[in-house]
């Protein structure tokens, strides 16, 4: 039977542990920061969107003074978000891969066959 761990390794296994819970709560923190959009008050509107939606009926109706306006640049999707969520979740999910490795192991067995030949 092996001797108890010593009391410096069973306190860098709880540094570890809570480091662990730090790192995937920020990383988590970060993923619905991004996809969550950041909400003022009761109105449930962003910050700065009253004065957008104002600005925006404005120059509806204004007149331009010198020449016609260029025409609007076409819509395009934010996909600068999928990596960084990506990275996030892996971030999330780095600290726990060498106990999810341990367990999986454990319930599979270490033992292996050596391959017969000549």
């Amino acid at each position: 039977m092996p001797p108890p761990p010593s009391a410096a390794r069973r306190t860098w296994g709880r540094v570890r542990l809570v480091l662990a819970v730090v790192v995937s709560a920020c990383a988590l923190a970060g993923a619905v920061r991004l996809t969550v959009p950041a909400t003022a008050g009761t109105s449930g509107e962003p910050p700065g969107v009253r004065r957008q939606l104002a600005f925006l009926a404005w120059a509806k109706t204004a007149r331009p003074w010198v020449s016609r306006p260029p025409p609007a640049p076409p819509a395009t999707v934010s996909w600068w978000r999928t990596p960084l969520l990506v990275l996030l979740t892996a971030l999330a999910a780095a600290p726990w891969l060498p106990a999810l490795r341990r367990s999986w192991s454990a319930s599979f067995g270490r033992e292996r066959v050596a391959p017969e030949g000549p």
